[in-house]
This record gives C-alpha cells, structure tokens and sequence, in this order.
C-alpha cells in the first residue's frame, strides 16, 4: 500500500494517507507539496485538491494491523465449535440426526439451513457463507478489542458484500456501533451480535488503549475500558462528555464516579493532550 505520487509505503507518521475531496488517497507530504504549487489538483482525476484532509483512517487501521501481526486467517481444517471440537461438512444435517426433527439455525447468521458445516457431538451448524466469513476474513486479537458480549471480532473488507450474501444491509451499508453512523466499506464484525465497528472507529479505539494510562476523569480517577459495560447498565445511559446514548459499543469507565465517555470522546481527550504536549515540545 503505497502512495501514488512518490511511490513511498504509507505509515502512520512520515507518509500519513489522507483523503482528497474527489476521494482519492495520497500521502500527506505529497499533497502539501501539491497545495504549494500553482496547480492544486489531484494528479488522479486534476479535480482541486480542496482544504478538507482527513487522514484515510480505514488505510491506517489495516496497516497498523498488518504491522503489528495481531490477526490471522483460519485454515477450513480450523473450524471448531464452541466446545472445541471441529466442524465437518455435510449435505444434509437433517439426515445426520434421522427422526430426530430437529430445525437448524446457522449460529452465526441465524440463518435456518439444511447443510453446511456442522460439529454432530454438540448440533453445532454454521452455513458455507459463514464458513467463507470465517475463514478469508482476519481475527482481531488486540486485548480489548472485541464485540459487546466479548467474542472476538473479524475485520472484514468491504462488509456490505459480505452481509449481502446473507440478506442484511439490503441498502448497501452498515450501521457503525461506535459512530452510530451509516457506513460502507471495512468493519470489525461480530456476526453472532450482529456487532459492526468501522475501520475510523478501530482505529481510534486502538490510539486510546494504546494511551488509556493518561484517561481521568473529573475527580482525576484513571478510567477503565469495559467493551461489555453497555449490556451491564440501562442501554439508555449516556455518555458524559457528548450526552449521546451508547449503542453497542464499551465505555471508558470510572465506577467511584459513574462516569462513562464513548470511543469518540476518549480518543478526543487524547489528541488535545498530544497536542498540548507537542506545543510545550
């Protein structure tokens, strides 16, 4: 993944990918050298560049993923169940339980199927578009990273495909748990919860535990990240900084206070405070 203009890797410091206006990426060295020069226009398509650069965050998300190696592809032979025990494929599940009458339920998509792959000691079925999910999309092992009843999450590109295929998202777009906006492109899924985190989103909460030692709140207590705390209180409860309710996604906590900021305004908090130290530097 490399910049267009000087042929350079992107990174998250010397070569930051940043988004133009006509949605094209390059790295910010790049277009600051363009924005001094008489012509202002994207080498792409020479539309003008524009004053709005916010970095590609969905870019920056997967290369500090592949960076720091925390996610890997499951092999089809990997497939277990949730008791350990692999899954097999099979034709015809009713077949394998004869007289039985028993309904399946891909415990997924909640999808009901008949065949797909199936662990037969514990009637464990998942669909073969499940089974493709599970083994061509990237397990997130970051600690703390994961959906709000903490099962590992998958970073799945282009979501809206993938969901598609199973009859969600008919629109084409997914709703962000963290932003609680509409959103295409890659996600950080839990399919069981029906859980999405945008790549903006992930790579703002991993900026935040990478620096949550510095996270107070108004009586200077350190604040605790609980990825599950929403489903332990009213789902109504709000966030103390910018007074949205909580979706799916976890709190900062402080449990003496009672106080909870969103993903958003914890990572807030955090650039001021690099800003602050920068300008005293």
């Amino acid at each position: 993944m490399e910049c267009g203009v000087c042929l350079n890797e992107y990174d998250s410091r010397n070569h930051v990918p940043t988004l133009l206006d006509c949605g094209h990426t390059l790295c910010r060295n790049c277009i600051e050298d363009l924005l001094s020069s008489e012509q202002k226009l994207c080498p792409i398509d020479r539309n003008p560049i524009g004053t709005r650069l916010v970095p590609n965050y969905e870019l920056l998300s997967l290369l500090e993923l592949r960076c720091q190696n925390p996610i890997r592809n499951l092999n089809e032979n990997e497939l277990k169940c949730k008791n350990g025990h692999f899954l097999a494929c099979s034709e015809d599940f009713k077949a394998e339980y004869e007289g039985a009458g028993l309904m399946f339920k891909c415990k997924l998509c909640k999808r009901e199927i008949n065949d797909g792959w199936l662990c037969k000691f514990c009637v464990f079925p998942i669909c073969d578009e499940c089974k493709r999910w599970s083994t061509d999309t990237q397990e997130i092992n970051d600690p703390g990273i994961v959906c709000v009843k903490n099962h590992k999450i998958r970073l799945t590109p282009n979501a809206e495909e993938w969901n598609s295929r199973i009859g969600r998202w008919k629109n084409g777009k997914f709703l962000c748990d963290t932003c609680l906006v509409k959103k295409t492109g890659a996600s950080a899924q839990c399919r069981t919860c029906n859980f999405d985190m945008c790549a903006d989103c992930l790579y703002k909460l991993r900026q935040v535990l990478s620096m949550v030692e510095y996270l107070i709140c108004k009586n200077k207590h350190p604040l605790v990240w609980l990825p599950d705390f929403v489903t332990s209180r009213n789902k109504d409860f709000a966030c103390n900084g910018c007074k949205k309710r909580f979706n799916k996604s976890g709190s900062f906590n402080c449990g003496l206070c009672r106080f909870d900021l969103c993903i958003l305004c914890a990572e807030s908090r955090i650039v001021k405070m690099r800003n602050s130290i920068h300008e005293l530097l």
